[in-house]
């Protein structure tokens, strides 16, 4: 991850087990809510089916930083039947940190955004 400024990396990702690395720019959310105020430090987990494809879901978590967040993270979703295809990983200088996984459901499985979202809070609020 490369820092371009205080609002923009560029991180590069794998995407796929056999494909091309490839480089996307980043915004990163301000760590301010609006008018200025401090963002709201309460953990969120929002899981939701993707516009692309219904076999696609959006996994946007923020919630206080911690030394093994992200190993946690994919440790809760090593075994379910789904590929990560995209993610943004960010800590910003409040402490918090925002991660967006895009993630795609194995052909033939069935994993509901309910179930998905379950099996995370129990890492945010571990």
């Amino acid at each position: 991850v490369a820092l371009l400024d205080d609002r923009v990396k560029a991180l590069t990702v794998r995407e796929g087990r056999y494909s091309k690395m490839k480089t996307h720019l980043v915004r990163v959310p301000t760590t301010e809510g609006t008018n200025g105020a401090p963002r709201d430090q309460s953990p969120s987990i929002k899981v939701q089916l993707s516009k692309n494809s219904p076999n696609e879901l959006r996994v946007e978590m923020c919630m206080k930083d911690r030394k093994g967040l992200l190993w946690e993270i994919m440790s809760s979703l090593q075994g379910l039947p789904i590929d990560v295809k995209n993610a943004s990983i960010n800590t910003h200088k409040d402490g918090m940190a925002l991660d967006v996984f895009e993630v795609e459901i194995q052909e033939g499985s069935v994993l509901r955004p309910e179930e998905l979202e379950r099996i995370l809070r129990n890492v945010v609020e571990g």
